[in-house]
């Protein structure tokens, strides 16, 4: 091989190098304006990314801040509901209590010999009648027919404790205490018992009719049904009057 053609195979194989160390270098050129694009966009993301991140733990921070004040009010809530459970039972109970005094005070007992009934009065209206079968060998008095203060003092289921009496006899008391079991006011006055402040009873029928015309008493009778339902809607306190 000459000089000459040695030196055309180095030039061509330099002129090629320097043609492929051209492509090279635009091809990366190319691969890093891209890498550049992309380390850009991945760029702005992490600032998405971090912004984002950001807001969450703000979001985080204020969702345990509010955890923490709930926390700490539920005690005061549970305590505020306790009071108000409270006071509503309170107040139920009042207001059943003042439902009842009205019952009382509103209610009254009407007698009406004349008809033969006694009615269960709520103020001026009956709310039940109750038909007299019996009354005993004393007549009611025109003057308790007029009495305004006719009351009911008390009510016994049975009748049959005996009253005490205590008696006084030349310096000497006497004490007779109460008696339970078979006893003259009981075979007189039977049972659903109901006292005024006179001698005037209303009562359910009588176990003796001897004994019960020998009781010291002034009664309106009533059925045994009668008598009971009476016991139980009437009260303490309750009027007692007579229809002219």
């Amino acid at each position: 091989m000459t000089k000459k053609s040695s030196l055309a195979v180095l030039f061509t194989l330099g002129i090629l190098l320097l043609l492929g160390l051209a492509g090279l270098n635009h091809w990366l050129a190319k691969e890093i304006t891209e890498a550049d694009a992309q380390l850009i966009r991945l760029k702005n993301r992490s600032e998405a990314v971090l912004e984002s991140l950001t807001e969450v733990r703000s979001l985080r921070d204020l969702k345990e801040q509010e955890m923490a004040f709930f926390i700490s009010g539920l005690g005061t809530v549970a305590q505020a509901k306790k009071t108000l459970y409270e006071s509503g039972l309170s107040l139920q109970k009042e207001r059943r209590l003042l439902e009842k005094h009205l019952e009382i005070i509103t209610a009254s007992v009407r007698v009406d010999l004349e008809n033969k009934k006694i009615s269960l009065m709520r103020e001026d209206n009956s709310l039940k009648d109750f038909k007299i079968i019996f009354t005993s060998t004393q007549s009611v008095t025109e003057a308790q027919i007029k009495s305004r203060y006719l009351r009911i003092t008390s009510k016994e289921r049975y009748a049959h404790p005996e009253r005490g009496k205590a008696e006084e006899k030349e310096g000497v008391l006497t004490w007779v205490p109460q008696q339970v079991g078979e006893s003259t006011r009981s075979n007189a006055l039977g049972e659903f018992v109901i006292f005024t402040n006179s001698n005037i009873i209303i009562h359910g029928p009588f176990k003796k009719e001897l004994e019960h015309s020998a009781y010291p008493h002034t009664c309106v009778g009533l059925s045994r049904p009668d008598a009971a339902n009476l016991y139980r809607k009437s009260f303490i306190g309750n009027r007692v009057y007579f229809e002219r």
